[in-house]
């Protein structure tokens, strides 16, 4: 079949090789990083607000260009993954909210010291789980080819569950805050020991999206979902490392999943403009040779009209001419004879082009 989605159309060894080296530049980051830990920076306090507003409105447009694939091709995986990125960019709200000293020195909705972190975490799963639910979703669609006899993407309920989640860790980590363990003794020192736990259950998380994405791996949308889980491993990384917050580190490990975004949404437009100018291209195409057949068609009745019409109008007049023979008051039966037999001269012409043309 056509591949037109991002989500069956094989990526280009352009596309690899660019992927491949974002990923690299990404672990040359995270090693320089490693060196220079823990260095203080300045306390910028509205440096949360800003990245997840922006990180927010970019979650936002992927979730919509997912969509609209999953809308086109009838994808339950694309849904998946949309609804996903609907979670991401709406828990980011309570989280920027919540963080110490954003809008009050101990976040707004009655934060405690560890509701941002586990807001955030949540945040963090939430992406891998979405790509396992891509992949598990996707092998039932393309079993389920053609596209008309997939089941609905769903995407009302895709959307309804994402805004139930948000609210759920939202209501979780600010009400419920003191069921949940430990991860900062202050604004500004973690728990250690928490902290490795929380962040072993999301390396694992990774390690199974990583695995199974990896072994797909056969279209433009998955080499890019690689990218970001690889740049979203690499902040795990540092966070582990981290001794606290505002520090190069924490700030580096922040910024390079924004670009990580923003570099899977610059992806998606670009190859739903190419995507889309292909078919535009092709509907073009397919118009154009349209009006070719029709003109042809035009050409073959006009030829059909000239060469049934000539033997046609000669069986009328010899009809008529041998009618007036006789019909005279001396009728001239040899005439009429001669007359006749030319009408069917003419009614034989008539059907040999008609069989000409049938065969």
């Amino acid at each position: 079949h056509d591949q037109l989605g991002l989500f069956d159309t094989p990526p280009t060894p352009k596309q690899i090789r660019l992927s491949v080296a974002i990923v690299g530049v990404l672990m040359a980051m995270l090693a320089l990083m490693s060196v220079v830990r823990d260095v203080p920076l300045g306390q910028i306090e509205s440096f949360i607000p800003m990245v997840d507003s922006v990180t927010s409105l970019v979650d936002l447009i992927i979730a919509t260009l997912l969509y609209v694939q999953a809308g086109v091709f009838r994808s339950r995986a694309l849904t998946a993954l949309a609804s996903g990125y609907v979670f991401t960019a709406l828990v980011l709200i309570p989280h920027a909210l919540t963080f110490p000293g954003a809008f009050s020195p101990t976040g707004l909705l009655g934060a405690g010291l560890g509701t941002t972190a586990w807001i955030y975490i949540c945040w963090r799963a939430a992406l891998p789980i979405s790509v396992i639910l891509y992949v598990f979703f996707n092998r039932a669609d393309v079993a389920a080819q053609p596209a008309k006899e997939r089941r609905s993407p769903r995407i009302a309920e895709g959307v309804l569950v994402a805004v139930v989640l948000a609210v759920a860790v939202t209501l979780v980590g600010t009400i419920g805050q003191d069921m949940l363990p430990v991860l900062f003794v202050d604004r500004m020192r973690r728990d250690t020991a928490n902290m490795f736990i929380v962040s072993c259950i999301l390396m694992a998380l990774f390690a199974v999206a990583v695995a199974l994405l990896g072994r797909k791996r056969k279209s433009v949308l998955d080499i890019w979902l690689l990218v970001v889980l690889a740049a979203w491993v690499s902040q795990t990384l540092l966070l582990q490392s981290l001794g606290g917050r505002f520090t190069v580190n924490w700030y580096f490990s922040i910024a390079v999943v924004l670009l990580s975004h923003l570099f899977l949404m610059l992806a998606l437009i670009a190859e739903s403009s190419r995507l889309y100018a292909r078919l535009a291209l092709s509907t073009a195409a397919r118009n154009r040779e349209h009006d070719t057949r029709l003109m042809s068609m035009d050409a073959v009745a006009a030829a059909i009209s000239h060469e049934v019409g000539q033997p046609l109008t000669a069986v009328t007049v010899n009809a008529l001419a041998g009618l007036n023979w006789l019909t005279l008051a001396q009728p001239d039966l040899e005439r009429a004879k001669e007359s006749l037999r030319a009408t069917l001269d003419a009614g034989r012409r008539s059907t040999d082009v008609i069989h000409s043309i049938r065969a």
